[in-house]
């Protein structure tokens, strides 16, 4: 994608910038439950667990960023690239579930905290009850299926060690739909998760301009869908030029997608 800086000052002043971002986030919100004596909930715990996911994507990138594959060119030696080629494959995989896990448990995050604020009072069978833990049941079996997904695009080459074999991976025919489905699939669901906000918004008791002004706090999380658009349109690009993409430089396209 045009105007994404993959090289690698790019590539590591990104990984800085959102590991000090959601690292100080996170101590901020538990120190928020802390001074105001409110007890941690579920809410809480996913975004922790989704912090600990993108720790995982970091600990990621500074491996293939040391080891010269993420926010490098391909080397001209192919004897270099054969001996990067099984460990990057590795690391892709990995990424690919802490991905899942990380977008996953930020969306349970979401509908938890809407759970919080929206359902305390309310009865059992309210529509929102069942509309947020529908929610949360389709955001928990989209985590399952797409961590489970990445060992099976091979089909009945499920290994790991079958993957990173170089040349292989032509073989795995669910590869280049995984990526469209995952993509595709977690930008709707943000799009669903933000959209949910705003009727429960304005069927509270306040009066309109405190209702518009919540809205517009909810209006920040935007720039989260605005990230899950981008990554959608950056995936399918790389699935349409398919193999080519490779072909060109498969080092600069890997430290896209990690970008």
């Amino acid at each position: 994608m045009a105007g994404l800086d993959k090289t690698l000052a790019g590539t590591a002043s990104l990984a800085a910038v959102f590991l000090f971002l959601t690292t100080v986030t996170i101590a901020l919100r538990f120190l928020a439950r802390y001074k105001q004596k409110a007890g941690v909930g579920p809410d809480d715990y996913a975004a922790l667990a989704s912090w600990i996911g993108f720790v995982g994507i970091e600990a990621l990138f500074i491996y293939g960023m040391t080891h010269h594959f993420i926010g490098y060119h391909k080397p001209a030696d192919k004897a270099i690239q054969t001996a990067q080629h099984p460990m990057m494959e590795r690391v892709f995989l990995s990424l690919n579930i802490l991905e899942a896990w990380t977008f996953g448990t930020v969306k349970l995050s979401a509908l938890f905290f809407y759970r919080r604020l929206f359902c305390t009072r309310a009865k059992p069978t309210h529509v929102l009850n069942y509309i947020t833990w529908t929610m949360i049941a389709i955001v928990s079996a989209w985590i399952v299926t797409f961590c489970i997904m990445t060992f099976n695009i091979c089909g009945k080459h499920n290994t790991i060690e079958w993957t990173v074999i170089k040349g292989r991976t032509k073989e795995c025919k669910l590869n280049y739909p995984y990526f469209r489905a995952v993509s595709i699939s977690d930008f709707i669901l943000d799009v669903i998760i933000i959209s949910l906000a705003f009727p429960m918004i304005w069927s509270l008791s306040m009066n309109k301009a405190r209702k518009v002004a919540v809205s517009g706090v909810f209006l920040l999380a935007l720039g989260g869908v605005g990230a899950s658009c981008a990554r959608m349109v950056e995936y399918n690009l790389s699935v349409n030029k398919g193999r080519s993409a490779n072909d060109q430089d498969e080092y600069r396209k890997f430290s896209s997608h990690a970008f």
